[in-house]
């Protein structure tokens, strides 16, 4: 297996990771149930044919040595699978065929996934940062998918790789791609009667993807080759290579214009001899490298380009960058250690960062306000004059107690004034105690999006965050991605996912009426593909409205189309006044007498649980629980979901 690793150029693909999933052990002797999986064949011969002189290659777990121009397929040692939600134990040993052990028969048809998304079992991940490996491409990158109605089986590929080769003097910190399409994300399997079709349904996409170099660098010498999993889709415009080097210096070329990328393919470039074309960066290396370039910022230095050449650590005595107009570039690295947000206003682009903090708003000093509204989140406060967030992760925890003013609490923002977030995940948990005395707005990614002129984009997020509400409540509005969006038309708001509980604790008391959603709180806007798997609950008592929704809570003027509400949405406080509790939404309001609200291709397929011992009005629907709009329609749409009102 040695001199296999060793044979480098002949290598096109090679990924030796475990599966992404919790249940890691040996594989056990004894009695079992157990799948018998092969990989895809042979890699298919070089394509000399193509003016970029690159290859076409079958992506692979392992790989044998090459031979009459293909490449054999091995399973490693670590593998598992997924089968209808249910892990293997992890392979001891490698070879072309493995065998899954299970506690029991998960049941056929087998859905078998090869990189599942967490938690999840009809939903794959194509990291949009990933980690190089020199024996070819890291692990977790490559997933694979099949339907078997018998225990033997055959996966398929459902990515494609893009293979750089670069060569210089210089050292290679990173390389990221750029595309006007869609490049990573996670990815919903599409059933049909039950079976997986192979058809892959965007739900946190971007169009970028990072690949991770050591601290030190990369020698160009040799023309090493970077290997990067990609969605296999067409590059209409083509796909931007920018490659980085260790003193700040970085080249961009494009490629692949008008290439219809194949999963299963590896798709590469002839060496290319670096030459930085693009202005120089300035490099972070450490926690005194991030308060220098903070100094920079806040000192008014507009267009600053910033990059992390490693992770860096900080500590208490970290302040927010008060304003940021230039562009921070994570690189796949990690800011941690933050007790505040790493910026308060952003103005300018943080990208391809995971930033991980412990934020405790437990006094009135420590508040990051504007007027009337205060706001927190990890990545920024509050994102202004057209600053975005892309392709970033929130960790950690917000703990936020309210003084006197209107809260928004966000993981990845607490407040959207003009600007996006776009492709970026939050996994932070977010607990919110109220004092009564304002409105209170509440995501797991953007707490407020607020905009009275421009449109406002958010798209392409996860939220894998638990909220938690308590305290004293005013007007409410939670979110597993926003509380509140009350933007212009022109706003996009698209293809958000929800993966954890949004929950109003039962010694929570509401003073003021409650919009409870598993997307969305309150939406002015249209949206789409937007889907929540997890569960809305709430069993605070109150004597006010609630609207409660799978994806949003209420909706003003909306075309709601392509939406799945799939986890269980539980209420059951002992006393309330109205409750308007849809599968989709809770309720959808009219702006004028001409107003409409539509839904087309949006699918219940969760539960709805209403046990209040005291209330007014109940309104309990699949889809929209109640309309006042002039006119409504429901298109295309499924019920399989199950309503219980006691």
């Amino acid at each position: 297996m040695s001199d296999m690793k060793r044979n480098y150029i002949s290598i096109l693909l090679c990924c030796m990771a475990v599966l992404a999933c919790s249940k890691i052990g040996p594989e056990p002797g004894g009695e079992g149930f157990f799948l018998y999986g092969s990989l895809p064949g042979d890699a298919l011969s070089p394509d000399p044919g193509t003016s970029a002189g690159r290859k076409a290659g079958s992506t692979k777990t392992s790989l044998g040595n090459k031979s009459f121009g293909s490449y054999p397929v091995i399973w490693s040692a670590g593998d598992m699978i997924r089968v209808n939600g249910v892990d293997s134990y992890s392979l001891t040993s490698s070879g072309a065929t493995a065998r899954f052990r299970f506690d029991s028969d998960p049941g056929a048809p087998y859905n078998i996934l090869y990189g599942a998304l967490s938690g999840r079992d009809d939903a794959v991940e194509i990291l949009p940062v990933q980690k190089y490996d020199p024996e070819g491409i890291s692990g977790n990158c490559l997933p694979m998918w099949v339907c078997s109605e018998g225990k033997s089986f055959t996966m398929n590929h459902l990515a494609a790789v893009i293979a750089v080769s670069v060569s210089g003097t210089e050292k290679v910190s990173g390389i990221r791609l750029n595309s006007g399409n869609a490049l990573s994300g996670s990815f919903r399997l599409a059933k049909e009667n039950g079976r997986f079709t192979g058809s892959m349904v965007g739900e946190s996409t971007s169009s970028s993807v990072h690949l991770t170099l050591p601290d030190s660098g990369i020698s160009m010498e040799g023309s090493p080759v970077f290997m990067i999993a990609v969605l296999p889709q067409p590059q209409d415009k083509g796909i931007t290579i920018d490659i980085y080097d260790t003193d700040g210096g970085a080249m961009r070329i494009t490629a692949f214009v008008g290439e219809v990328l194949e999963a299963g393919k590896v798709y590469e470039l002839s060496p290319v001899q670096y030459e930085p074309n693009l202005e120089p960066v300035t490099m972070i290396y450490n926690y005194t490298g991030l308060k220098l370039f903070a100094e920079r910022a806040a000192a008014g230095e507009k267009y600053l380009r910033a990059r992390l050449a490693a992770d860096v650590t900080a500590d208490a005595t970290w302040r927010p960058v008060e304003s940021f107009k230039g562009e921070l570039d994570g690189a796949g690295h990690r800011i941690s250690g933050l007790k505040k947000a790493l910026i308060n206003e952003l103005c300018g682009e943080v990208c391809n960062l995971t930033v991980s903090a412990d934020i405790n708003i437990s006094r009135a000093a420590d508040i990051s306000t504007g007027g009337t509204v205060s706001w927190a989140g990890i990545i920024a406060n509050r994102i202004f004059t057209n600053g975005s967030i892309t392709n970033c992760v929130a960790e950690g925890r917000i703990r936020y107690r309210q003084f006197g003013k209107e809260l928004t609490a966000g993981g990845l923002a607490g407040y959207v004034a003009r600007g996006s977030v776009n492709s970026s995940v939050n996994k932070a948990e977010i607990s919110i105690v109220g004092d009564g005395s304002a409105s209170v707005n509440v995501g797991g990614a953007v707490g407020r999006v607020y905009s009275g002129a421009e449109g406002i984009t958010l798209q392409n997020c996860r939220n894998d965050g638990p909220l938690n509400l308590r305290g004293v409540l005013a007007e409410t509005c939670a979110g597993g991605l926003v509380g509140k969006f009350d933007a212009p038309e022109s706003s996009v708001i698209e293809t958000l996912v929800n993966n954890a509980s949004v929950e109003i604790a039962a010694d929570a008391e509401l003073k003021g009426a409650l919009n409870l959603g598993g997307v969305l709180g309150i939406s002015q806007n249209n949206f789409s593909s937007c889907a929540n798997y997890s569960l809305v609950h709430t069993s605070a008592s109150t004597k006010f409205l609630q609207n409660i929704g799978g994806v949003a809570a209420a909706v003003t003027l909306s075309e709601i189309s392509d939406c799945i509400s799939a986890g269980p949405i539980v209420c059951d406080g002992a006393e309330s006044a109205a409750v308007r509790c849809g599968g989709v939404a809770g309720y959808a309001g009219s702006g004028g007498s001409d107003s409409s609200t539509s839904l087309s291709a949006c699918e219940f397929k969760g539960a709805i649980d209403i046990n209040i011992a005291s209330h007014s009005t109940i309104y309990a629907k699949p889809f929209v629980a109640l309309y006042s709009t002039a006119s409504h329609s429901e298109t295309d749409c499924i019920n399989s979901g199950n309503i219980s009102v006691k």
